[in-house]
């Protein structure tokens, strides 16, 4: 029927002109959209699964039983026509025809009925004509520009919202009737696969994010309760790429929807009792989360989600505290954006050096192990071991070094082997990146050998061997039983002249 009919000067004029032209045309048998019919069917006509549901019902005497269904041709060609072509405002506009007209046109022909035995009950199954809808593509998504199958995408509600928030597959328009959301099968409800799967694209979306925190700690929460009963799978998915969602800035409420970004566990931490992440803020309020790319942390959790510390720490292995390596490049970062007596307060103890050097770094933390006094034993083999790593020797090279140019004893089985990782550029889910010191094992150990450990990292017995030869050692002559052992190294014992500059406040 063309607009231009209905539009005519004499149908405007006329009083109910338009309900007039309807009941005229009802009359000639022509409906408001697609005509649906009722047919009879046999049982072994309708749909290949509904025949095989039907045919388990023990009261099924035969295929040839009568069903009564419901089918439109001209709605399957016209959804056919819309799915194929990816007409995506066509097919808002269909949804929003059957948001309009379920009720009164649509939903008592969903069901159809076969009628099992004579004068018996009859047995429902989908109709034909609501197979149509739900089994094809063509509802848009408010995610992408595809076009989705109905129960693969959310209707708009709370239970949904308040977990997964705006940024979530939901069916465009918004369906306010009830009955066609259950009828046609969208989402209600949020499962624990849903949440993976929307992760995934999320983390991989080009689009800017945003979402509220009280949102996302909906989200984390939901998680961290299916953890009781599918955690490994839940595990992994979450360590296999970034997960935590952290906002740009801060000092928005709650309930603000703002930017952010996902953050792997490695790029964040609980907690830093040093407060070194948050002077470097202080220092430079322009420093925003995207440019803080040489910091190896770039955010701390426990102000952003108070109540959820299990979850980050115990499931997602986010570190409590920035281990030992991430508080070297933190040093490193603040060393950057502000001068030495700009990151000191309240009387504390700074000590620095000319140029970034990890070996003066490796003094001052030696300070934690020997109460507050620097050993250069323990900074040269901790710098020693670091240029090994950073050359990308492996953990079996290096501990093959120790053992055979360092005159290292070997460690008896029931001793725990450590490590220092290689550094994370070179490495991949190093969750780990923390040396762990045994000063108990070590003085055992040194005690044994008179060359152990070395005085100077660059006068380390073959160590200029081993580093100018792939880390491989110099092969040793046999020497006579008592004889005195030759250190062809060369150099001598290294001084620092690094002291403490106590800065006091003005």
């Amino acid at each position: 029927m063309k607009l231009t009919v209905l539009r005519h000067t004499v149908t405007e004029s006329l009083p109910c002109g338009l309900e007039k032209w309807r009941e005229f045309f009802q009359e000639l048998g022509v409906v408001d959209f697609v005509q649906i019919n009722q047919v009879d069917k046999t049982v072994s006509d309708i749909s290949h699964i509904i025949f095989k549901n039907l045919m388990w019902e023990r009261d099924l005497n035969s295929p040839e039983s009568i069903a009564k269904d419901w089918e439109s041709h001209e709605l399957v060609h016209l959804i056919s026509v819309l799915s194929k072509n990816c007409m995506q405002q066509s097919c808002i506009y269909l949804l929003e025809i059957f948001d309009t007209l379920w009720d009164s046109c649509f939903s008592d022909k969903v069901m159809g009925y076969c009628n099992i035995n004579p004068g018996g009950d009859s047995k429902p199954f989908k109709s034909s004509f609501m197979s149509s809808i739900s089994d094809v593509q063509w509802v848009v998504s408010g995610m992408d520009d595809e076009l989705h199958y109905p129960k693969d995408l959310f209707y708009d509600c709370e239970a949904v919202h308040s977990i997964l928030g705006a940024s979530a597959p939901y069916a465009v328009p918004k369906v306010r009737n009830g009955k066609l959301v259950s009828d046609i099968g969208c989402k209600v409800k949020v499962t624990m696969d849903d949440i993976l799967e929307i992760l995934k694209v999320w983390r991989s979306s080009q689009r800017p994010f945003k979402a509220s925190i009280s949102q996302t700690s909906n989200l984390y929460t939901f998680i961290w309760k299916e953890m009781a009963t599918s955690r490994h799978k839940i595990t992994e998915e979450l360590h296999s790429g970034s997960c935590v969602f952290v906002p740009y800035a801060s000092g928005y409420s709650r309930e603000d929807v703002v930017p952010g970004m996902f953050l792997s566990p490695e790029e964040i931490c609980w907690h830093d009792p040093t407060g070194c992440l948050d002077q470097i803020k202080e220092i430079n309020p322009q420093c925003s989360l995207t440019e803080m790319t040489h910091c190896p942390l770039k955010k701390t959790l426990s102000n952003i989600y108070p109540g959820l510390c299990d979850f980050f720490i115990d499931g997602c292995g986010v570190h409590e505290t920035p281990p030992l390596r991430s508080y070297l490049q933190i040093l490193l970062q603040l060393s950057t954006v502000t001068l030495p007596s700009q990151a000191a307060n309240a009387d504390n103890v700074l000590y620095t050096t000319q140029e970034s050097d990890s070996h003066a770094l490796f003094m001052e933390l030696s300070r934690l192990l020997f109460d507050g006094t620097r050993d250069l034993h323990l900074a040269n083999f901790l710098h020693m071991i670091t240029t090994m790593a950073e050359s990308g020797s492996t953990e079996e090279q290096t501990e093959f070094f120790i053992l055979n140019s360092q005159k290292m004893p070997k460690l008896s089985n029931e001793e725990s082997v450590w490590s220092l990782p290689s550094i994370p550029s070179r490495t991949k889910n190093d969750d780990s990146p923390q040396t762990s010191f045994d000063s108990t094992k070590s003085k055992m150990k040194a005690g044994n050998n008179s060359n152990w450990p070395p005085v100077d990292w660059k006068t380390a017995p073959g160590f200029s061997y081993a580093r100018l030869n792939g880390f491989k050692t110099q092969a040793t002559a046999a020497q006579p039983s008592g004889s005195p052992q030759k250190d062809d190294s060369e150099g001598t014992v290294m001084e620092t002249d690094n002291v403490p500059i106590s800065i006091e406040d003005d």
